[in-house]
């Protein structure tokens, strides 16, 4: 999945998706639910990287 892809499909901004995975702004709670969700993962795992 392309960040295109992933940005829509959560409906987050590309920009938004793009400065929260370089460390430029923290997601807020709602995108972290948003992301995990799109990714298939739990929070957990998102924020740990695991």
């Amino acid at each position: 999945m392309t960040r295109e892809e992933l940005a829509l499909n959560v409906g987050i901004n590309l920009k938004s998706l793009i400065n929260i995975e370089t460390g430029l702004r923290i997601p807020r709670i709602h995108e972290l639910v948003q992301l995990a969700t799109g990714l298939g993962v739990s929070i957990d795992e998102l924020i740990n990287n695991e």
